[in-house]
């Protein structure tokens, strides 16, 4: 009789819980068209990004966010400012890096030693301190 009551709580708590669990909802499409330009951007057929946009949707994790999976191939592009590696995993997301490509200072002595330049760099300061961030 005590394991029948017991079995019955357990059921009727399941279904309760299953009253406050909410359906996916679908992304506005302004996220979509969004991530469609950032893979048209780095040359993922559209074929594979309905497949992508479709996985995601469904709730599933691409492979480029899991940690545990392998890429399949990389493919480095440079341009005068940058290094840029786009990784192609099993299910054709991407992950993409980029690394800044270093630039020469002209400076009007020829015989000064200094790093490359440093550019861009919003400064604050205080008593003591001085921090640099968003440099390039």
């Amino acid at each position: 009789m005590k394991i029948t009551k017991l079995l019955a709580c357990i059921a009727a708590g399941t279904l309760l819980s299953l009253g406050a669990i909410q359906p996916a909802q679908a992304a506005p499409a302004g996220d979509r068209e969004a991530l469609s330009s950032w893979f048209d951007q780095y040359g993922v057929s559209k074929q594979v990004q309905n497949r992508l946009h479709a996985k995601v949707l469904g709730g599933q994790m691409l492979d480029s966010m899991k940690s545990d999976v392998a890429p399949v191939s990389a493919v480095e592009r440079t341009t005068e400012a940058f290094i840029t590696t786009i990784t192609t995993y099993p299910d054709g997301s991407i992950s993409v890096s980029e690394q800044e490509q270093p630039q020469n200072v002209q400076f009007l002595d020829p015989n000064v030693i200094s790093p490359m330049s440093i550019s861009g760099c919003t400064v604050s300061s205080g008593s003591g301190y001085s921090s640099r961030s968003n440099c390039k």
